[in-house]
């Protein structure tokens, strides 16, 4: 079984950075992105199978991407993610959670942040690595 894919798209290289070491800790397959348009390009290149698009939906592109990705993916899911001045409500259409990102990238909010992304997307049945 392979595992699951997340994307994650923010302009916030030190949060895009932080989850995604997370992720790949829990046995998730992260990949970074800065906007919507290397979101894209990344996606066009490689061609990967996203299951889980974590999305800052204030980007610029945001909608269109939500919406491109979740006609090419049908089993995508998608958590918005949030900054603490944004409003909660999205402009995203499809969007199964919403969270706000943490102020402190501590282990604490990891544990929030995995929590949101196994409800969501489930858990990945590799073990979970260490390191």
């Amino acid at each position: 079984m392979r595992s699951k894919i997340v994307l994650i798209v923010d302009r916030d290289l030190g949060f895009v950075f932080w989850l995604g070491q997370s992720l790949d800790r829990a046995g998730y397959q992260a990949l970074p992105a800065k906007s919507s348009a290397d979101a894209i390009a990344l996606l066009g290149r490689f061609h990967f199978e996203i299951d889980l698009l974590i999305l800052n939906p204030f980007l610029e592109g945001a909608p269109a991407l939500a919406e491109t990705l979740l006609r090419s993916h049908r089993h995508l899911k998608i958590i918005a993610a949030i900054e603490e001045q944004q409003p909660s409500e999205t402009r995203l259409t499809g969007v199964d959670a919403s969270k706000h990102k943490p102020s402190v990238l501590d282990k604490h909010s990891r544990t929030e942040w995995l929590e949101t992304i196994e409800r969501v997307c489930g858990r990945v049945d590799a073990v979970s690595r260490s390191g």
